[in-house]
Parts: C-alpha cells; sequence; structure tokens
C-alpha cells in the first residue's frame, strides 16, 4: 500500500487477485479496482505525473497506472525472455521512482538485478538488468546522490547503483534477511529492516557511495520478525513493522534507540507499512486478512475526570520523555465527545509540567465552571501524563489512569510526607 502525496488516496495491490484497488482515505471505501498483471507484490507513486507503477512478481513486467482515470496505461517487460531457460522468470519484487527524471527502478528478486525503465517512453532504459546481489526485495532511491539502494535478502547486504553510470558500485553488509529500507531525506539517514535478526540498520546516506568508509551507524533491535519500516521526517521516528508480534515499534533516529512500541492488533501477517506524515498515522497491509488497517502512530492521550465542581478539581501533569521541546494540544470534551475548550502548552526537553485546575485553564475563566469531561493531549514529541482529581474540603488528591492511544499505559504512584498532602 502507498498513499499519494496529499494523503487522499491509497493504493493498495491485492497479489492473489491480480489486482489494484484505490482507497478513499476520507470515507475509507474503495474507489475502483484495476486489473494489473499476475501476482502484483509492490507498488509506487509518482506524484508529479501522478501514475503509480506495480511490479508483477508472476508476469515479469509493471503496470502503469494513470490514478486520476484509474486505468492501466502501459505494461513494460523488466528484461529480455530467456530463450535458452523459458522457465526463467525475474520476478520483479519491488520498485521506486525517480520522480525527476520519471525512471522506475525495479528490483528482480529471481533474477539478482534491477531494471530501470523509463516511465517517459515507457521502455527499458538499459537491455541488460543491472546486477546486484541474491534475491534483492527492496529498492529505495536517494535523489542528492542519484543513487538506488536494494536490499538483497539473501546476501544480507545492500547494494548501491549510480544512477548516471547504471552501474552497481558497492555492497554494504547490513543484519540478516534484510527486507526493507525507509529514507529519511531530511536528516539524510536511512534504515534498513533485517527480518532475522530482529534489528534495524542505520545508514548514513552521504557514505553510501563513499567506497571507503562504512555508512552503518547504529544497529537497533525492535520486535520479532520485523518487515517494513517508515520514517516521518517531521519527527525522525522511524516506525518498524513486526509481523512476528504483529506490532509497530518506534526507534527515535535522534540517538538510534528504540523507546516504545505503540501498536498491536495490525493483522494476522502484517507485511507492509505506509505513513501518513500529514497527521501521523499509519496504513498496514495485512494479506490474509485481505485488508488495510489505520493505525495512530502519534502522541496522544487520553485522560478521564477532567472535573471542576464545588467538591471536586483536576489538576493536569505532563511529562516530555524526549531531548527536545514538546508542543502540546490539549481538548477538553464532555461526556458526548463534543469540544468544550481547547489549548496549547510547551513542555521543555525532559521537562514535567502540572496545569492546576485544567478546566478553568482551557475555559479561561476563574469561578468554578461546573464541567465534568475528559481530555485529550497530543504532541509532537513522546510524553506520559496524568489526571489528579483533588478533593476540595480536603486538598487530598488521587491519581486516575488514563487510556492511551500511541504510548504506553502508565499509572505513577505519587507519595509526599507534607502538611495535608501527608
Amino acid at each position: 500500500v502507498e498513499l499519494n502525496q496529499d494523503a487522499t488516496l491509497a493504493v493498495v495491490v491485492n497479489r492473489n487477485n491480480n489486482s489494484v484497488s484505490i482507497v478513499n482515505l476520507a470515507d475509507n471505501l474503495i474507489r475502483s479496482t484495476i486489473a494489473v498483471g499476475t501476482f502484483p507484490t509492490s507498488v509506487a507513486i509518482n506524484p508529479i505525473t501522478n501514475q503509480a507503477v506495480v511490479t508483477n512478481f508472476g508476469s515479469d513486467n509493471v503496470s502503469v497506472i494513470d490514478i486520476g482515470s484509474a486505468t492501466v496505461v502501459a505494461t513494460i517487460a523488466v528484461g529480455k525472455a530467456d530463450t535458452s531457460n523459458p522457465s526463467f522468470r525475474y520476478n520483479p519484487r519491488d520498485v521506486a521512482i525517480d520522480t525527476a527524471n520519471n525512471i522506475a527502478i525495479v528490483a528482480n528478486l529471481n533474477g539478482n538485478s534491477v531494471s530501470l525503465i523509463d516511465l517517459n517512453s515507457n521502455s527499458l532504459i538499459v537491455a541488460e538488468p543491472i546486477p546486484v546481489g541474491t534475491n534483492p526485495i527492496s529498492v529505495a532511491y536517494y535523489r542528492e546522490k542519484n543513487i538506488a539502494l536494494v536490499a538483497n535478502y539473501q546476501s544480507n547486504s545492500v547494494s548501491v547503483i549510480d544512477m548516471k553510470n547504471r552501474a552497481r558500485i558497492r555492497d554494504i553488509s547490513v543484519g540478516l534477511k534484510p527486507v526493507d529500507i525507509a529514507l529519511n531525506l531530511q536528516t539524510k539517514k536511512a534504515v534498513v529492516v533485517n527480518s532475522d535478526t530482529n534489528d534495524i540498520s542505520v545508514l548514513d546516506l552521504d557514505k553510501a557511495s563513499d567506497l571507503v568508509s562504512s555508512p552503518v551507524e547504529a544497529t537497533v533491535t525492535v520486535g520479532s520478525r520485523p518487515f517494513g519500516a517508515v520514517i516521518n521526517p517531521n519527527t525522525n521516528f522511524a516506525a518498524v513493522l513486526s509481523s512476528g508480534t504483529k506490532s509497530i515499534s518506534l526507534v527515535n533516529l535522534g540517538d538510534n534507540t528504540k523507546f516504545t512500541t505503540v501498536v498491536t492488533g495490525v493483522g494476522d501477517t502484517p507485511t507492509h507499512i505506509a505513513l501518513n506524515p500529514s497527521n501521523n498515522t499509519a496504513l498496514v497491509a495485512s494479506p490474509t486478512n485481505d485488508a488495510i488497517y489505520s493505525a495512530q502512530l502519534g502522541f496522544l492521550n487520553y485522560l478521564p475526570f477532567a472535573f471542576d465542581t464545588e467538591t471536586f478539581r483536576s489538576n493536569l501533569g505532563i511529562t516530555n520523555i524526549s531531548s527536545v521541546e514538546a508542543n502540546l494540544q490539549i481538548e477538553l470534551r464532555d461526556k458526548d465527545g463534543n469540544l468544550m475548550a481547547s489549548g496549547a502548552t510547551k513542555v521543555s526537553p525532559h521537562g514535567l509540567k502540572q496545569l492546576n485546575n485544567i478546566n478553568r485553564v482551557l475555559l479561561g475563566r476563574d469561578e468554578v465552571t461546573n464541567t465534568l469531561g475528559s481530555l485529550r493531549v497530543t504532541s509532537d514529541q513522546p510524553f506520559s501524563s496524568f489526571i489528579s482529581v483533588i478533593d476540595n474540603s480536603s486538598n487530598d488528591p488521587g491519581l486516575q489512569n488514563g487510556r492511551s492511544g500511541g504510548f504506553p499505559r502508565l499509572l505513577i504512584n505519587s507519595a509526599t510526607n507534607t502538611g495535608a498532602f501527608r
């Protein structure tokens, strides 16, 4: 599954139906289904041309789809048929697009090669595919250095292709059975997902084409059988999908540490993840469920018991877990979910902020508001939060456990020996 540029549509490959579905993300309904080649396995979108390129694993070709009209406009073979071995198949497995030059870069799993296709003329750029490692399964394109990165499943390596000279220039050793590559073009980093070592390799993209130095900066352990990854450039967090644990882990690429497993229940066999950076959500493809799952990757806490009456008041505590300043939005909603008031605040790196009588703060009033509601707190950084319900007559505090989306549940037990708060 891939999203178009404005994240209004998802293009989903249906392997066993030999088709592609276009899903309207506004209402989560299928807009159209398009027949393509045999056993389609992956899709890439060029936002400039509004076309999608689909790799057809079983028919050794790619289908080019015009997304606007939902029609196949071209079908292109990834290589020449081998007359001496009629049973040979290239098995194109993944595709990336050089959007500036409108070139499709296709990884051929069985052909141990990469095909380059000019999407302007719908023809092969080089007659013979470029040799890489064994079983290339994923490919990504880095425009700044004009190179393609190819994950070789059986070679435990990433091949680097010089797109100008149409040649492989080096192989980079990574973990066992690499299956996916994700790029952050802003920080010039890449994440390689290693399925058999349950980790990711973090690469410096500017060193990828350097034949002397190693671009591998770190190896970070994640969940069991990781199978895909995306990077949100707004947060510089990698979301790593693990098929074995059916979950998504978040890795902070600022210090290369895994800090949470945020999402579970993303299907029986989650195999691919796509990102919507505008709202920090992911779409996860699960083949055995014939479904895609939408998952919130961001930092969102729900807190009940936001009270302000003659009897009780509620204080909100926020802890910023990250090493940079957090920007938070706080919404006060009534028992029916209607918005009553909202506000914003900032919390310093690794800081704690307490907002006393949060209902009055959000409503901008000094007197009792007689409101009973709940809070929805969102942040651009990982955080934890708690509501402390205070008995106005005794000033006795109690902490209430909230329901968390996108971060672990947390109940903080506190005690003090000071005055009335003993």
